[in-house]
């Protein structure tokens, strides 16, 4: 529904097919603006406002020209549906009086300058010195929340706040960070188990040869070296030590399992959530489902320009379960396996060069189980401090 046809309202007339000429006639005659003219098997179909429905309904029922009114919409019918209902036009106004209140409330933070900090953590350290969206404004000390962060925190080294109506621009210049200085050598060890094919040693004193056997977390690369007098220097290992390695995968699929479906029952609670309260509004979850899946959506008001209010709703919908005993044949498993072992391979780093692979399967106990063996050459250093 368009906004204009919010405000004006919204009427769907239907007329039988030979009426639709007549109808038509009427409207041109009359000056009635009429939209969406269609035809179903029986009917003809067309969209106006309020008052030129009431015109149309008055001048077809003096021609006795058939008109049904098919549905109505817009703020004038959900007026007239709610006008002895008092207590929606107090609740209306209580809304416009508690938004009203609200600005001089903080409804948004926006931050600037942190490059280390995410934004998670300032409006942590924020809301730990008493400072957060809801806090009201004219009783908050922003100076004095400035100097407790500046004073406690370990990566905060100045801090402003800044007002601009309801939004608090935070700013921040974080702590330079010095980066210990090492004071020991670094190496390089074997993630893996394997033979040596090949070695790209650019730094470091290099303890293995090709045709070597190491295990996983045997030195490959020392970043120590040893003088003539027993001196010691140290340094940063770096390099590329390729070794023959086997991987082996196993996949299980079982040929008989329970399987959960949802049926078409479902319960929900609706909140609406203003700052840091959340309303209850509707409920109908009463006694719960044996069984059942929760799902949360949670949604915010904007204004125009994707700026977001602290005003919105959550919704709790409670989705019965059941379980039914599924079956499947020796093809969809073994589709199913390969599936699976396809996905494990694809996690594997592209640098590792595939020699050969092997592949068994067997079926046991209603399981089937599918191994595979990989022969490959890949880097298998890995920095140790």
């Amino acid at each position: 529904m368009r906004i204009a046809d919010f405000f004006v309202g919204k009427v769907l007339l239907s007329t039988p097919r030979k009426n639709a000429a007549k109808l038509v006639n009427i409207c041109m005659r009359q000056g009635i603006a009429y939209r969406a003219p269609r035809f179903d098997e029986k009917s003809f179909f067309i969209e106006c406002d309020l008052r030129a429905a009431s015109v149309l309904t008055n001048i077809c029922c003096d021609r006795e020209i058939e008109l049904a009114t098919v549905k109505r919409g817009g703020l004038p019918v959900i007026a007239e549906k709610y006008r002895y209902r008092y207590g929606i036009a107090v609740g209306a106004v209580a809304a416009v009086l508690i938004l009203v209140l609200s600005f001089n409330t903080v409804w948004r933070i926006e931050l600037k300058g942190n490059n280390l900090m995410t934004f998670g953590e300032v409006e942590t350290l924020l809301a730990e010195n008493g400072f957060y969206v809801g806090s009201y404004i004219p009783s908050t000390d922003l100076t004095l929340i400035e100097n407790k962060i500046m004073n406690s925190s370990q990566n905060v080294a100045w801090m402003s706040i800044n007002i601009d109506g309801t939004v608090a621009k935070v700013e921040i210049r974080e702590k330079k960070q010095s980066k210990p200085e090492s004071t020991g050598p670094v190496d390089l060890v074997a993630t893996r188990d394997g033979k040596i094919e090949r070695i790209e040693a650019f730094d470091g004193n290099c303890v293995v040869k090709v045709g070597d056997v190491v295990k996983k977390g045997d030195l490959l690369v020392s970043g120590t070296y040893y003088g003539d007098e027993g001196a010691e220097r140290y340094t940063v290992a770096k390099g590329n030590i390729y070794a023959r390695t086997v991987r082996n995968f196993s996949v299980e699929v079982p040929m008989k399992f329970s399987q959960k479906s949802h049926t078409e029952r479902k319960k929900c609670d609706i909140y609406i959530n203003f700052f840091k309260k959340k309303i209850k509004i509707f409920s109908n979850s009463g006694k719960m489902y044996p069984s059942c899946d929760i799902i949360c959506k949670n949604g915010v008001l904007g204004l125009f320009g994707g700026k977001s209010l602290p005003i919105g709703y959550s919704v709790t919908e409670y989705l019965e379960c059941e379980m039914t005993e599924t079956e499947i044949s020796e093809n969809e498993a073994m589709e199913k396996a390969f599936s699976l072992l396809e996905e494990e391979l694809a996690s594997l780093s592209r640098d590792i060069e595939l020699l050969r692979k092997n592949i068994e399967f067997e079926i046991k106990d209603g399981v089937y189980v599918l191994k595979c063996e990989l022969v490959c050459v890949e880097n298998v250093a890995e920095v140790r401090k």
